[in-house]
């Protein structure tokens, strides 16, 4: 028993447990959402990038239960314990490796045991049920039946249950404004520097040609800005910072963005702009005065970390040290996956001690002939005050392009395809210092890179302050959540504490 609440099994606490269909679902690119348990994470449902079936495939799946709004899915196995809640108004079915609870409401609060099956009571027994004989781990079924759950009053559950719940809602909310800042800013990116608009804009009002590869482009842009124009968008109020009108869904940097619609630029901005494209080589046609040149040319820091001699296997504090496995864009980072080296070797490390707002990128490792490279970056005491790279990441840095312009070039579809197709070819699945800086770029005018910079810097500062924000929110549920669900804390020490963290 835990603490000084009755315990019930898990089979006692739900009117259904159910396992999934044992069979792999057909994939459409529409249709009925299935869900997978890569998208289970943290008590959260991820569903971002979807898998489909068709309604017939859909039908096969819910012979033996219908999921609705309030069960939870928890993942036997690849990853196993993780669990989350079917939201309302998802039409869904499960895919593998993956058990139905549909708690019993006079019983258990549904998202108390959401919070539950969280804990480190109840992922202890997970663990320790682990199946055997199998080639992953894995929960039996038989067990997870058996699994003992601390039950208090359902007022009292209700409670616990709203209190980490405004944790978690706080999280969530840091991560949908992180993902729409940077679908903004890689949206503006990509408006002016990959799809040139505000250089078709131009075209268009001198009467210049465009070129055919740019022409359909160039329809929606007249159109776009023919409806500005009837709503005198020009005018003075018109955003200087070119926000996107509508927001794309969030996309890694190095895959491709949805074409986002952009309000027309004020006409200061728009002059800074040419308004005519030329034929290049290697380029295709691009803005009449922009430079062709490559990534090397414009660094002032490409260098890589290390490690000591024998790997960091055996120390479990010190500095952090960040691989290729921790890093996902922006903000983005795995602190599950986080390993040290000793403070006397860091401050032997001549290279790769990151600074603020450094570019990192993935340089190596993998299936052989399969290189996926990876970019992330970090800053404002986020993921870490103090932290370094190992061997397989590059640490990049330009004063002259700035950081934010650097991390789109380097993680651009054009970038990422060069360097997947380099690092395939490696016996050793990677890229090399040489290959980071042949990449290809095109430069425009400075007065615009620094504009770009000026407006997308305040995103990223606002998205790694709010990335630092839910990793405090989240170690203080992570504190309450052992404490609460044992008895151990009070319900109104716990609410003052929450008050204080929000």
């Amino acid at each position: 028993m835990l603490g000084e609440w009755p315990e019930s099994s898990l089979e006692d606490l739900c009117d259904l447990i159910v396992d999934c269909p044992h069979s792999t679902p057909e994939w459409t690119d529409s249709g009925v959402v299935v869900l997978r348990n890569q998208y289970i994470r943290g008590g959260r449902l991820d569903l971002s990038n979807p898998s489909y079936t068709t309604e017939e495939g859909y039908l096969a799946r819910i012979k033996r239960a219908i999921p609705l709004a309030g069960d939870l899915v928890l993942t036997r196995e690849a990853p196993m314990g993780e669990v989350c809640q079917i939201p309302e108004g998802l039409k869904c079915c499960l895919g593998q490796r993956m058990v139905l609870l549909r708690p019993a409401p006079e019983k258990v609060d549904s998202e108390f045991l959401l919070f539950s099956l969280q804990s480190p009571y109840l992922q202890h027994q997970i663990n320790w049920s682990e199946g055997t004989g199998t080639t992953v781990s894995n929960i039996r079924l038989p067990d997870l039946r058996a699994f003992k759950v601390p039950v208090p009053s359902l007022r009292v559950q209700k409670a616990i249950a709203g209190i980490l719940k405004a944790l978690d809602d706080k999280i969530e909310l840091n991560r949908q404004i992180n993902a729409t800042l940077e679908s903004m800013a890689q949206a503006l990116f990509k408006s002016w520097f990959v799809d040139f608009d505000p250089v078709i804009d131009n075209a268009l009002a001198a009467g210049n040609p465009i070129p055919e590869p740019l022409q359909a482009r160039a329809d929606k842009r007249a159109a776009l800005l023919a409806a500005a124009s009837a709503a005198d968008t020009f005018s003075a109020s018109a955003t200087d910072n070119a926000h996107p009108t509508q927001t794309a869904p969030h996309t890694q940097p190095g895959t491709t963005a949805p074409a986002t619609p952009l309000q027309p630029l004020p006409a200061d901005l728009r002059a800074l702009f040419p308004n005519s494209f030329v034929f290049n080589e290697e380029m295709g046609w691009v803005p009449e005065g922009w430079i062709d040149a490559k990534v090397g040319d414009y660094l002032d820091v490409l260098e890589t970390g290390r490690r000591p001699k024998g790997g960091v296997a055996k120390y479990s504090e010190g500095v952090p040290s960040v691989g290729a496995e921790s890093i996902g864009g922006i903000g983005g980072f795995d602190f599950g996956k986080t390993k040290y080296v000793p403070f006397e070797f860091f401050e032997t490390m001549k290279s790769g001690r990151v600074e603020d707002y450094d570019v990192l990128l993935y340089k190596d490792g993998g299936k052989p002939g399969d290189f996926k490279p990876r970019i992330g970056m970090y800053g404002e005491g986020y993921p870490f005050s103090e932290f370094g790279i190992n061997e397989h990441v590059f640490r990049l840095r330009s004063e002259s392009l700035g950081q934010p312009f650097l991390y789109y070039q380097v993680g651009s579809d054009r970038s990422f395809h060069d360097l997947a197709v380099r690092g395939g070819k490696a016996a050793i699945p990677g890229v090399n210092q040489g290959d980071v800086k042949s990449l290809l770029l095109i430069v425009p005018d400075f007065s615009l890179v620094e504009r770009f910079n000026a407006t997308v810097q305040p995103w990223f500062k606002s998205i790694l302050l709010r990335s630092k924000q839910s990793r405090t929110l989240e170690d203080v549920r992570d504190l309450l959540l052992p404490k609460l669900l044992s008895g151990q804390l009070q319900l109104t020490e716990a609410e003052q504490m929450v008050a204080e963290a929000l």
